[in-house]
């Protein structure tokens, strides 16, 4: 607006300045002299706009820029807010990602534990039914074969012995006796006990082993009683007899040993101590 006031002015103050000089020239003096008063007066009107619309041109200019320092420090702050925005989501989105990792990896670790102690529990529950199997339908065949192995050993063959060397029986009866241990012995010497189901690899070959050595150690028995009934036939023992027998029996002493070693092991490995 102060623009405005100020080139009307000057326009007025030229028109006055040029009419006036033309009055002038043409001797109107009266009328120069009026006309110059209204330009004059027009002029300072023109001023006075000018000195009222100054300040409100000058505010207006001062609003104007505090107006545009005040939109450029909010559009900054808004940029800084909105940096800061996604600095903290970036942050809470990291955050939540850790924390999910976490309870991912925490749950994998609780399902594996989880796992192992079913696994562990159904291991469990398998090898109490297997000991249990074991118990019921293989452990009275191996005290049977134990007990025949030994039974016959402690209430014939040592007792005949021992009367033959007192003298307290015949050879006749000591043959007799040869021959029951050797008819109690024989089906042993072909032991095959199954295994029952569910043992493991490592449990049958155990089995395995206690077949097979008790098998040899029946069989070396009877070896020893084939030559006591021998001698007690003849009604001779020689030395050389004596010495057989003894080599039979150290032998099947020795697998009995071993097949004992293999049962023992074999019964363990059910948690079975006695």
């Amino acid at each position: 607006m102060i623009w405005f006031f100020f080139f009307v002015g000057i326009g007025l103050l030229g028109w006055t300045l040029y009419s006036t000089i033309k009055l002038f020239a043409r001797k109107q003096i009266k009328q120069a002299f009026k006309r110059f008063g209204i330009g004059i007066g027009l002029v300072v009107v023109c001023f006075i706009g000018m000195a009222i619309t100054a300040p409100k041109s000058q505010e207006t200019t001062t609003q104007e820029k505090t107006t545009k320092v005040t939109k450029e420090k909010i559009k900054k702050q808004e940029t800084e807010q909105q940096k800061a925005d996604r600095l903290a989501k970036e942050k809470a989105a990291k955050l939540k990602a850790e924390q999910e990792k976490a309870a991912k990896l925490a749950k994998e670790k609780a399902d594996k534990l989880k796992a192992e102690k079913a696994k562990a529990a159904e291991l469990a529950k398998k090898k109490q039914e297997l000991k249990q199997t074991y118990l019921k339908k293989l452990k009275p065949q191996i005290n049977d074969v134990i007990k025949t192995y030994d039974d016959n050993w402690k209430k014939i063959w040592q007792p005949t012995m021992s009367a033959i060397g007192s003298g307290n029986t015949d050879f006749y009866t000591a043959y007799n006796n040869m021959q029951a241990i050797k008819q109690n012995y024989q089906d042993y010497r072909f032991l095959s006990l199954e295994p029952v189901k569910g043992m493991t690899k490592s449990d049958k070959k155990l089995l395995k082993t206690f077949n097979e050595k008790m098998a040899d150690a029946f069989t070396f028995r009877c070896m020893a009683v084939d030559i006591a009934s021998d001698a007690f036939d003849s009604g001779n023992i020689t030395p050389s007899q004596t010495n057989k027998m003894q080599d039979y029996i150290s032998m099947a002493d020795q697998s009995m040993i071993e097949a004992t070693a293999a049962f023992v092991t074999l019964e363990h490995s059910y948690g079975i101590t006695k």
